[in-house]
Order: C-alpha cells, then structure tokens, then sequence
C-alpha cells in the first residue's frame, strides 16, 4: 500500500538539471528578442555551421516557416566540433549581454552542458539575403519607442529586427557592392544586388545617403566584420583584408558567413564571411579634389582627421606622413586653416613613467613634411589633454589641433588655455584663451 508513495516521493527528488525539454532552434529563438525559454535547460538537434574556440554555430536544417524565428544558435561550450556535424545538444538557454550595457542588445545562446555527434549532413542551404531570397528593409533601423525586448514579435521591416531574425544562421548576401571603402580594422559595408533597391538610390559615388528627417538610417546596409579581428576572434575563419576593398566595388558572386550578434566593445549585427570573398569588380573611385585656393578675398578651411596619427607608431610612417601631407599640398590644396582631429601624442600609444601628452613633435614634423611635398609652411597650436582623460587609442591622448599659414592669417593674441581652463567670449567677441577648451 505504500508503494505508490514511494514512487511519488523519488520523482520528486529529481534534480532540476533533469527536466530537461526537447525544443528545436526556431522554437528557443522565438519571434521576439528574447527567448521564450531564458534559463531553462532544453536539448535540440542541428548541424554545425562554424566553430570558434568558445563554442559553435548550430542550424536546424529544417526551416519552420516563419522567417521571424531564427533557425540557428550559438553553442557556448569548450567541447570540440566540426562543421557539417549533426549533433543533439543539452544546456540551459541565455541571453548573453553585450559589453556596452547602453548597447542594449543580447544574443540568444545555449550554454551547453552534453553534447552528442549523431553523424554527418550537408550544410542547410544558405538564407540569401536580396531580392532573390529575404529582401533588406530600407526605411528603418528601428521605428519602436521604448524597450525592445519587450516587444511581443519582430517587425521585419526595421533594420534591427530584421536581422535579429537572422541571428547566428547561414546566409548569403547576393551581388554585393561596397558602399565605403574598407576600413583597416576589418570592417566593409555592402548592399545587394548592386544597389538597385537602395532608398535611396546610390548616389554618384556608390554611397548611400542618410535621410533623417524621414528617420531613415539605411538599414540594408550589411556590416561585414573580419572574423580574425581582435574584436571578433576567430582565428581560424578567412581574413578579410576589408582595407584592401574601396568604394564601389562590386563582387562577382555572393558572400557567404555568419551573421550574429557581436557583444565586443562594437556591438552590432554582423555579417562574418566563413569562405574566401568572390571576386571583385574594382569601382574605380578616385580621391576628390578642392577647386578651392586661397586667394586675396577668399580663405579656405579644411577638416581632416588623421587617426591617431603620430610619429612613433611604425604602421604610421614612413608612409602615412607623406600621404597625409601630399593630399593636404594636392587634394585640399593647402588651405589657409586646417582643423586636424586625433592628433596623437609625442610617443603615440606607449605607456611611459612620466606620460608624454604633448604633441608638438608631431605637428612639427607633419609641418616639415608639408614643406617637403611642396607646401607652405605652416605653424601650428593645440591643447595637451589631461593623460588618459580624452579617450581614442589607448595611450595616445588624441586631441584636436590647428595649422595654419602665417603668410595668410594671424593668430588672435589671448592667453593660452589648458586642458581644464574652460574658453568664454568676452564683451568684445573675442575668446578669452586661444587657443581654449570648451566645458573642459
């Protein structure tokens, strides 16, 4: 007569970790940006898409019909795989946040726990992304007020749920072209289908105009990130060389990769090539060049950031300094004032005892340089920051600095300012430091 006792009491002993529930990956993505299943442990079944030191990308292979579910998931676990493995996995479900908490974002993932090889299949075929498959919307990036986790379902014509829908899956980005020259940190911007279905259209230059005031931020712009960067890290995947690329460019065929959410200190959407790019046809842009020139009643100002430039960074000279000097003598035809930004300073991004924030070396020698290409010759003035107070490169203490020709224009004479004196105006319309800072 007890025994029925007995039974009821032993199954509820069973550890939590046992329940477990067998849920497929559309189902843990759900049509939200939450997973319906947080914290509850769940086992599913897919095929390995990549794999990276930390864990790898799993995709069902059968599509559930839904395109705001995503049909794949990233597998956090140090246990080895191999793409195009079938396997069965266990863990507890996660939304894993970014490392900019303003950023907002998560990305669903599966914290796994046992991890079973069923065998071996063929990759699921690739989501394309482009008129011939899941066109990219064009108005928005997001048209939601408030939290958007807390919406109920994804609205894929925003940029943002769009590509949520998309997190960690397989897909093919169909006759890309760049809108942006690739930059040296991995990164290119694409559009598909050449740009045909761009709103707005691509303009002369193959770039993509903002529209703001129609609150259009061009979301079927493809962030395409160098999965080997230091952002990224997955050594073993294909580098991207994205600074070799310039705008325009149009590849032959179409990029395939990952697309998931990267929580680094970039947080975004990504597209991560997992094959070598097809390739290009280049888009021939060239440098412009200022018909302006200074002359008796016209003065000329010009803007240009030099990114962290310095003297003592080896990726920098003896190359940079030249060309940033050629194009300031040939392409902005040496302008009477030059506002210079990230001007790093004297010994660039090194730690030092006694740290260096000064960066009047480098000025000078950008000077120098100008006079070498033929320029004129220029002076310059800037205010030293306060060590490692104004952000940019680590070590680098990047400011805002000016050059400017003595034979053309004067400096105001006024006290110099410092990096915490804040510049005021006075009665007579003249700064009361100058150079000055403004709410230091």
């Amino acid at each position: 007569m007890f025994r029925p006792l007995f039974l009821a009491f032993s199954l509820a002993l069973l550890p939590p970790a046992l329940a477990q529930t067998a849920v497929t990956i559309p189902a843990i993505q759900g049509i939200a940006f939450q997973s319906p299943y947080v914290g509850q442990t769940v086992t599913t079944t897919g095929i390995v898409t990549a794999t990276a030191a930390t864990g790898f990308y799993l995709q069902d292979p059968t599509d559930d019909g839904d395109p705001r579910t995503s049909q794949a998931l990233w597998i956090e676990t140090t246990q080895a795989a191999q793409v195009g493995q079938r396997l069965t996995v266990t863990g507890t479900v996660a939304e894993q946040p970014s490392a900019q908490p303003q950023a907002g974002l998560t990305r669903t993932a599966l914290l796994a726990t046992a991890v079973t090889v069923l065998g071996s299949e063929a990759l699921p075929p690739a989501q394309v992304l482009g008129r011939s498959g899941r066109p990219l919307p064009t108005a928005a990036i997001s048209r939601h007020t408030g939290d958007v986790h807390q919406k109920t379902a994804l609205d894929l014509s925003d940029g943002l749920d769009f590509y949520e829908s998309l997190e960690n899956m397989r897909v093919s980005l169909e006759a890309p072209r760049l809108v942006a020259p690739g930059t040296p940190y991995g990164d290119l911007f694409a559009v598909a289908n050449q740009g045909a279905d761009t709103q707005p259209a691509l303009n002369a230059r193959s770039g993509l105009v903002i529209t703001s005031e129609q609150g259009d931020f061009n979301p079927e712009i493809v962030h395409l990130k160098d999965p080997t960067s230091r952002d990224v890290g997955f050594g073993s995947w294909p580098k991207l060389a994205a600074s070799t690329y310039g705008q325009g460019d149009q590849f032959r065929g179409p990029i395939v990769g990952i697309l998931d959410y990267n929580r680094s200190t970039r947080p975004g959407y990504y597209l991560y090539p997992t094959q070598a790019l097809p390739p290009v046809h280049p888009g021939g842009l060239k440098p412009e060049q200022t018909a302006l020139r200074s002359g008796p009643g016209q003065l000329t100002v010009a803007n240009f950031n030099l990114e962290n430039f310095t003297v003592t960074n080896p990726k920098h000279l003896p190359d940079k300094d030249q060309r940033l000097a050629r194009h300031i003598v040939t392409a902005l035809g040496a302008p009477d004032i030059l506002m210079l930004q990230e001007v790093a300073d004297n010994d660039g991004a090194t730690s030092e005892p006694t740290p260096e924030t000064r960066a009047d070396k480098v000025l000078q020698h950008l000077s120098n340089t100008i006079v070498a290409q033929g320029g004129p010759r220029y002076q310059f003035v800037e205010i030293a920051p306060e060590n490692g107070q104004d952000g940019g490169q680590p070590h680098g203490n990047i400011r805002v600095a000016y050059l400017y020709r003595p034979d053309r224009v004067q400096l105001h004479a006024a006290p110099a300012g410092d990096a915490t004196a804040p510049v005021a105006v006075d009665a007579q319309g003249h700064l009361t430091l100058n150079p000055g800072r403004i709410a230091p």
